[in-house]
């Protein structure tokens, strides 16, 4: 891992600080000006874990996008960037969260560290349940003002109750977001109980939302390929670039492109991943938001935690001057397991035990080495990452 965390978005930087310097100290707000603040980093909140699992929620497609599986037998997908409804379908009966208020009612000031589960459901139309193929622990610090995102590969070895090997990815179509919940905990040693997963079009919805594209700098060319071969190919160049909520799906789905470059599909897959969401959080952070972007954020997801509670969470992290973001992954090295035949993550317990005592500390996660080998990862777009976002 590098010894210093490194920009999401320009591979060239250590990390990206997305204020603009000498800005002046921000004045006195108003009530309403605080309230719709919040309501922003309510967006930020969500667009993190809805982008974060909508991003890996495309795999198996129809004429009309559906909720999918992450190896398909078979994908297609209407290349259609106009409103589209959202079918949060989860596997197991959640709690969809209301729609807030136009001025949310006060909430009750949280303080202790936030662990939020991200799955997304790949269940489509009768292929149901479905599997999580994104896993990522989201951890809100309401002290330090920054939220963590750490992904579970979803290869990573998992032994069931039973006594069964098994995909972690697995444990999610066998008993939904709680069992998945306990999964999480058990690879990563955090308690979560909190989740939220996605279907299939949340993130074309959110890139439609906020600002109809998203501003990617891509550090590889590469192209995506439908499994049904329905439609064309999708092919992005390296460097910077607007990317439409269309290509953005594809984009997210893109793994196999990473190949010719001898480096780990998924891992790179996660880490483009990680630079698209934040850049959608710095949209959700700098454009026009109101109750109505919330209302349909949230509207992509289904999750355990009430609508009041996250603008909770907003109204502690408000009081700062900047929100950072860090990203990473969790051990993603491994091999065929002779016994089951299946290509897992190797156990790490002791990684997994070095990495989440210094992220459960509020630090920067870079600092942790020795997760696996520095030759598997880019030399340009690298695993751990800090963004740093203006709140003003």
């Amino acid at each position: 891992m590098p010894e210093h965390s490194r920009d999401t978005s320009m591979p060239s930087s250590h990390s990206e600080d997305l204020s603009q310097s000498g800005q002046a100290a921000p004045s006195a707000k108003s009530e309403s000006s605080r309230s719709h603040r919040r309501i922003i980093i309510a967006c930020c909140i969500i667009v993190i874990a809805a982008l974060a699992i909508g991003a890996y929620a495309f795999a198996s497609m129809q004429q009309t996008p559906t909720n999918t599986s992450e190896e398909p037998a078979a994908e297609s997908a209407e290349p259609d960037d106009s409103d589209a409804s959202l079918d949060a379908t989860s596997s197991e009966a959640a709690t969809t969260t209301p729609a807030p208020a136009a001025t949310p009612a006060p909430a009750k000031a949280v303080t202790q560290p936030q662990y939020v589960a991200i799955f997304g459901d790949d269940s489509w139309e009768k292929y149901t349940p479905g599997h999580s193929d994104l896993m990522m622990l989201m951890r809100v610090d309401f002290e330090h003002h920054q939220l963590t995102l750490v992904t579970v590969p979803r290869d990573t070895r998992y032994h069931t109750a039973d006594g069964t090997t098994c995909k972690a990815n697995e444990v999610f179509r066998l008993g939904g977001a709680d069992a998945a919940c306990k999964a999480v905990s058990d690879i990563t040693g955090i308690a979560v109980t909190q989740y939220v997963t996605i279907g299939f079009d949340g993130l074309q919805a959110i890139v439609r939302d906020l600002d109809g594209t998203v501003q990617m700098n891509l550090p590889y060319a590469l192209s995506y390929d439908f499994y049904t071969r329905d439609y064309p190919d999708e092919y992005f160049e390296a460097g910077l670039q607007d990317v439409s909520p269309w290509r953005a799906m594809a984009l997210s789905r893109a793994r196999t492109g990473y190949e010719q470059y001898d480096l780990s599909q998924d891992m790179m897959r996660e880490t483009v991943n990680r630079q698209m969401f934040t850049r959608l959080a710095q949209s959700a952070l700098t454009g026009q938001t109101s109750p109505a972007l919330l209302t349909s954020l949230i509207g992509s997801v289904l999750t355990n935690i009430p609508v009041q509670t996250i603008l909770s969470w907003a109204q502690e992290l408000e009081e700062g001057s900047s929100l950072t973001v860090y990203g990473t992954s969790g051990p993603f090295e491994g091999d065929v397991d002779a016994a089951s035949q299946l290509w897992l993550v190797n156990d790490n317990p002791a990684g997994w035990k070095q990495l989440m005592s210094v992220v459960d500390a509020g630090q920067d996660p870079s600092t942790v080495t020795g997760l696996w080998d520095p030759a598997a990862e880019s030399p340009i777009a690298p695993i751990a990452t800090k963004t740093v976002i203006p709140l003003s």
